[in-house]
């Protein structure tokens, strides 16, 4: 707008200079240069009295556009303008540009239907369950009193039940009794997945009664024993110790599946033996 208004000055003092060259001008001519310039009467006179607010200069400008005939333009007296901060009061129409910077991020629209109603694709998402231990309930302590998810591989010889008096900690400890003198084994199958060359420990503590002689840890897959160690409970007879083996799988056998871990017992007939605080992490 203040571009606008010093063109606008410039036009006005050169009709002034143009008024003191020759003091009748056809009015023809004036409406060309007013026409040329964009400008009407009325559009003058707003910026005239807009530029008097700075200090006041006369412009009269008598015109009649339908006249032929010379009309005469008054001696204009220009008066010092100042154009600092000059503003136009002239209301004008514009349409403006908008450029839209290079590394502005584009965000896609939903399509609306036609009653305004926003579609979106439906989508299902299925999570999957991630197992974190290795074992379950491997103190027997489980709220529900029960041996579950460990499994009596000798339940024909051997009987596998909780017991809450005798426990090396917490709430329970498990017994094993021999209705024959056998091995008994209890087993679980591991339940985070196991890593190739990655050795894993293996530790429980065990109480054995009079006439249990041995107690053994084992680890195996599908088709193979993977580690095996026996442990001779001849000076641990009704005394808490712990046992550890250490188990190291290949990538074939845990492709074969079927890994577990593996506590036995071998006593006579008549006997009983507890084992508590099974427990099974990476070394």
């Amino acid at each position: 707008m203040i571009a606008k208004t010093f063109v606008i000055a410039f036009i006005a003092a050169s009709f002034i200079a143009g008024s003191q060259a020759s003091p009748c001008k056809a009015s023809s001519k004036t409406t060309d240069i007013l026409t040329t310039v964009g400008l009407t009467t009325a559009e003058i006179a707003v910026l005239t009295t807009e530029v008097s607010s700075v200090e006041d200069i006369t412009l009269t400008i008598s015109q009649t556009e339908t006249s032929t005939e010379p009309s005469a333009i008054s001696e204009v007296t220009p008066i010092a303008v100042t154009t600092t901060a000059l503003s136009s009061s002239i209301i004008e129409s514009s349409i403006e540009t908008s450029t839209v910077p290079e590394d502005i991020t584009t965000t896609a629209v939903p399509t609306t239907t036609a009653e305004g109603t926003t579609t979106a694709e439906a989508t299902t998402t299925t999570e999957v369950a991630v197992v974190t231990s290795f074992l379950t309930n491997g103190g027997f302590d489980d709220k529900k009193d029960t041996t579950q998810p460990w499994r009596n591989l000798n339940s024909e010889f051997v009987d596998f039940t909780i017991d809450n008096n005798i426990k090396h900690d917490e709430r329970n400890s498990a017994r094993l009794s021999f209705k024959s003198a056998v091995s008994g084994y209890i087993a679980q199958r591991l339940g985070a997945p196991i890593t190739a060359g990655i050795p894993y420990s293996i530790s429980a503590w065990v109480r054995p009664g009079t006439g249990c002689t041995r107690a053994t840890l084992a680890c195996n897959s599908e088709y193979a024993t993977v580690e095996v160690q026996g442990f001779d409970l001849a000076s641990t007879i009704n005394q808490w110790k712990q046992f550890s083996i250490t188990c190291t799988w290949t990538q074939d056998e845990i492709n074969d599946g079927g890994l577990d871990l593996i506590f036995a017992f071998t006593c006579g007939e008549g006997s009983d033996g507890w084992v508590d605080t099974i427990a099974f992490s990476e070394s």
